[in-house]
């Protein structure tokens, strides 16, 4: 309860139209890249379950899908580096 009032909210208090859009904008990108990330966690391990002839015929070596695999879920740029 102590919290609430900090901000200025109370059980009877709402939101005004503007800070309710913020707010729900801001929880559908959260929940975005929570998406997101959760999809990145279960690519890098399917590739890392995947074996050398699927690799050869992707075209990529056993070093790369190993590095992607290992890389932690915020990076999730596209461009490989050697």
């Amino acid at each position: 309860m102590f919290a609430n009032n900090v901000i200025g909210l109370n059980r009877t208090t709402t939101l005004p139209p503007r800070r309710r859009q913020n707010l729900r904008r801001f929880l559908a990108h959260l929940w975005t890249a929570a998406a997101r990330a959760a999809e990145t966690v279960n690519s890098r391990r399917r590739l890392a379950e995947v074996d050398d002839r699927t690799l050869a015929d992707l075209g990529i070596s056993r070093a790369q899908a190993r590095y992607e695999a290992s890389r932690p879920v915020w990076d999730q740029g596209t461009t490989y580096r050697q």
